[in-house]
């Protein structure tokens, strides 16, 4: 990769979270924090030695809520087929024994 402020190359490498995330977080009033790297684990990251600037690509990290969220929603799909199945399965067995009851009927007594 090129660096956009000298035009020299850069060196590939990794930015670690170590035992945490790395940060950005925005200046002023309403300052908002960017994750850059997940918890424990590198992102790739670019290093210019003539400028000592370093460029990353930020990982789309979704929050642990939207995870769960994900997950619980994934559960309850689950949980409403088989009840939907089952609920299927009791029709199908009524209309079986009402037909099974109609047969076994004296053909007079319809």
């Amino acid at each position: 990769m090129e660096c956009p402020y000298c035009g020299k190359e850069m060196r590939k490498g990794r930015l670690s979270g170590g035992r945490d995330y790395v940060y950005w977080k925005d200046a002023g009033p309403d300052a908002k924090l960017v994750r850059l790297t997940r918890f424990g684990e590198e992102t790739q990251a670019f290093y210019c030695p003539e400028c000592r600037k370093v460029t990353l690509d930020v990982p789309e990290i979704k929050p642990w809520t939207d995870l769960l969220a994900e997950t619980v929603d994934d559960v309850i799909d689950a949980v409403s087929t088989v009840y939907e199945e089952g609920k299927n399965l009791l029709e199908k067995g009524k209309e079986e024994r009402e037909e099974k009851k109609k047969r076994e009927k004296d053909p007079w007594e319809w």
